[in-house]
């Protein structure tokens, strides 16, 4: 329709109306682009928002999987720098009783902590991270995916440095059935069966190599510890920043 008006006015010479039939096609284009751009902003939009929603239902499902996980690193933790204060400090010769020993013999068992985010993998892998408009969220974002990555790389060569030290000292610390009661009950085995520890170094003159091994352990924990708490202040800022964009959200009164 507008094309033959536009050749009818051309040939009639009519230059008023082809300036107005011109001015009719700019800003129908203009008006058609706009509103593309609207719709995909809008789009973009919604994606962004459903990202959001899901990335804070998958953030506090893995703060619920890593507050146990956490909570049993630590108490191991005390224990292993309880028995290095006896030999490298000023704490008084103690025995340590079974779950404390198990907690001592179980002190090479540094795995990966559940710190995967499925949606925050999902959107570096796909590129999806693009959706995200807000500069503080996808900083925030990338500095957990990086906390991630560097906590999956380092666990490995952590866990390869510390001694077995039931293995390796078995006149020290000797493997066996669990007999005394689970100080926590998260702490349950899959199995029925618990293996446990008993500590005999006490009894004994003090071995060199066994009291370098133990400062070594505590070395390899301590670090790996630093490390988890270090990827727990980045979920932190994550979720402080979510809840600061929920809060600016949140409708006027």
């Amino acid at each position: 329709m507008i094309l033959r008006r536009i050749t009818k006015h051309v040939r009639e010479q009519n230059w008023t109306a082809i300036a107005i039939d011109f001015v009719i096609v700019v800003v129908g284009v203009f008006m058609g682009i706009q509103l593309g751009n609207w719709n995909e902003q809008r789009g973009a939009s919604a994606r962004e928002a459903a990202f959001r929603e899901r990335l804070i239902e998958d953030l506090t499902a893995n703060r619920e999987r890593l507050a146990p996980f956490m909570a049993r690193r630590e108490r191991r933790m005390v224990i292993i720098e309880r028995v290095e204060e006896m030999y490298f400090g000023d704490a008084e010769l103690r025995p340590l009783n079974e779950n404390e020993c198990t907690h001592l013999a179980d002190g090479y068992i540094l795995t990966l902590p559940p710190i995967e985010i499925p949606s925050i993998t999902e959107a570096f892998t796909s590129g999806q991270i693009d959706l995200i408009s807000d500069r503080e969220l996808a900083r925030a974002l990338i500095a957990v995916k990086q906390s991630e990555d560097r906590t999956r790389n380092s666990v490995a060569g952590i866990s390869e440095a510390v001694p077995r030290l039931a293995n390796k000292f078995p006149q020290a610390i000797t493997r066996t059935r669990a007999v005394e009661p689970l100080e926590n009950p998260a702490d349950a085995p899959l199995t029925p069966y618990r293996l446990a520890a008993k500590c005999h170094f006490f009894d004994q003159p003090p071995d060199p190599q066994f009291i370098s091994a133990i400062a070594v352990t505590t070395k390899m924990n301590t670090g790996y510890i630093a490390m988890l708490r270090r990827h727990i202040a980045e979920l932190d800022a994550l979720e402080a920043v979510l809840r600061d964009k929920a809060v600016q959200e949140l409708p006027t009164q």
